[in-house]
Formats: C-alpha cells, structure tokens, sequence
C-alpha cells in the first residue's frame, strides 16, 4: 500500500485540527483556571481585611482598657507618678496581681 501525496495531506490537516483543538482546550482550562485563583484572591483579601479590622478594633480596646487602668493606678498616690518607668511597671504589675487582675502569664 503506497501512500499518495493527497493522503500525506490528508494526514497533516487531520493533525493539525486535532492538534488545534486540544491546544484550544488547554487555553480554556488555563483561563479556568486563572479565574478561579483571581476569585480565590479577592476571597482572601477580603478576609484579611475582616480579620486585620477586628484585630485592630480589639488592640484597641484592649489598650485603652490598659491605659484606663494605668491612670487609676497613677491616680491613687501621686508620688507613683515621680517613680522612673521602669519603677512605675514594677509598681503597676503588683497593684494588678493585689487587684487579681493578671495578663495571664502572671496566674499560678
């Protein structure tokens, strides 16, 4: 059986048409696949941006809690307000634990 130049023709456009195709079919599940990572994307930015807000709101309270605390502390002597720093922390932790107010770390 002798192959005939119209049968070599024949061949390279069947080839080139499936070869087209599954190459078509790549494109699309590669385009698939970009718009779901995009989605994906926006999905996690707009958590972060959840978690990171809450996270802040917290801090935030939580300081002003803190520093609240600190000026009822400098507030019941006047003479804690002339210690250094360093003095007025160590102060500060012990009128907390007295309190039974701990950051944690400090309970048994």
């Amino acid at each position: 059986m002798q192959t005939t130049l119209s049968d070599v023709y024949a061949l390279l456009i069947l080839s080139f048409s499936v070869l087209s195709v599954l190459l078509l079919l790549v494109l699309v599940f590669l385009l698939k696949i970009s718009y779901r990572l995009n989605r994906l994307e926006l999905r996690n930015a707009s958590l972060q941006e959840d978690v990171t807000a809450e996270v802040a709101t917290v801090t935030k309270t939580s300081s002003r809690e803190e520093a609240s605390e600190f000026e009822k502390f400098l507030e019941e002597d006047g003479k804690r307000r002339m210690l250094s720093k360093r003095e007025q922390a160590a102060d500060f932790r012990d009128w907390r634990k007295q309190r039974g107010v701990t950051w944690g770390k400090d309970t048994p």
